[in-house]
């Protein structure tokens, strides 16, 4: 598949100050120069995302100030646009889906500002797993034809943005991309799985030295940004959807002692039986006990969230960062080589 690759390309990207963005405008940036993308910045932004914003600035890219839940989410003139990367979403997991309309209502805002513009030209989307998800055991890993039961108003909600942007899609004459986005890892972590890990390991808890089950997803940052811009121009992503992920398959018990070497050198571990696990595992899909077993905790045990992403790495042509390789850029004593790690640390 070819990718188009003129300099003249111009990229409006939501999202850019959330631990994906800064990587993905650096990508931008260093193929098309700084005047190819335009980032929609929310008027206020928490103190975590600042060094973000810090890091466009510095890379020269403009800002707008934007916001999603009215529309035009843009006051003034719209910038030019080629390809339109939404980012931009809530990803909390504990709140209920009035609390994240953001999701489903700005993406609808968002496209309604831009439809003008966007004839015969790409939207990009990234979801999430957690939009399909299960609703019993697993007994294999989800994929593009996997039928969505999401399980957390979050997942709910993105799903509902994926057919958002299909309805637009067909109603505005633009193309689609939507990319399911397993674990982020890498420098620079404001939460998530492998950031929960570290966080237990480096306070000794029983919880980082357990071997627990559930197998996950995962992709490391800079990868991820890579493969979003070359999906947002390759004629293998118009109309498609994939799930992303590097492939690997660790258990989270597995990961969690990884990151604990690399952190702390050899760790001690405490291994449940697998037929306690085994029984954990039937147990938390009753009908009564699913209803209020933590989400993110029945991930953990069994393999809720583990993804096939070979109908991806298929097509896409690049490297994937292995395990290893990935833990050393986020834990080990290179962590801040890069200069971007530097400016978000």
């Amino acid at each position: 598949m070819t990718v188009a690759s003129q300099a003249s390309t111009k990229f409006v990207v939501t999202g850019a100050t959330g631990y994906l963005g800064p990587w993905l405008a650096r990508e931008i940036v260093q193929q098309f120069g700084p005047s190819s993308i335009t980032c929609l910045i929310p008027k206020v932004l928490p103190p975590i995302e600042q060094k973000s914003l810090d890091y466009l600035q510095r890379l020269g890219v403009a800002c707008l100030e934007c916001n999603l839940m009215k529309c035009p989410v843009l006051e003034g003139d719209l910038p030019s646009v080629d390809v339109l990367i939404h980012m931009a979403a809530n990803t909390r997991t504990d709140l209920p889906e009035s609390e994240l309309q953001v999701n489903t209502v700005g993406t609808k805002h968002l496209l309604d500002t831009f439809r003008h513009s966007l004839g015969g030209k790409r939207v990009l989307l990234t979801s999430t797993s957690a939009a399909i998800d299960r609703d019993s055991l697993p007994l294999s890993p989800l994929n593009e034809d996997s039928p969505p039961h999401p399980r957390t108003g979050y997942g709910r909600t993105k799903l509902k943005a994926e057919a958002i942007l299909q309805q637009k899609s067909r109603e505005d004459g633009f193309y689609y991309t939507t990319l399911r986005l397993t674990t982020l890892y890498g420098p620079g972590m404001r939460g998530g799985l492998f950031y929960v890990l570290a966080d237990w390991a480096s306070r000794g808890r029983l919880l980082a030295k357990l071997n627990w089950p559930g197998r996950a997803s995962f992709i490391f940052v800079e990868d991820a940004a890579r493969i979003v811009l070359w999906f947002s121009l390759a004629e293998a992503g118009r109309n498609q959807t994939y799930f992303v992920s590097s492939g690997e398959t660790y258990s989270v018990g597995e990961l969690a002692e990884l990151i604990s070497r690399k952190r702390k050198g050899r760790p001690w571990q405490f291994s449940l039986p697998q037929w306690f696990w085994k029984t954990v595992q039937r147990f938390i899909w009753l009908p009564v006990v699913k209803q209020v077993v933590p989400w993110r905790l029945a991930n953990v045990i069994d393999d809720s969230l583990l993804c096939d992403s070979s109908r991806m790495r298929l097509v896409y042509p690049g490297t994937l960062t292995k395990i290893d390789a990935g833990l050393n850029r986020t834990f080990g004593p290179d962590t801040l080589e890069d200069e971007l790690a530097r400016a978000l640390a």
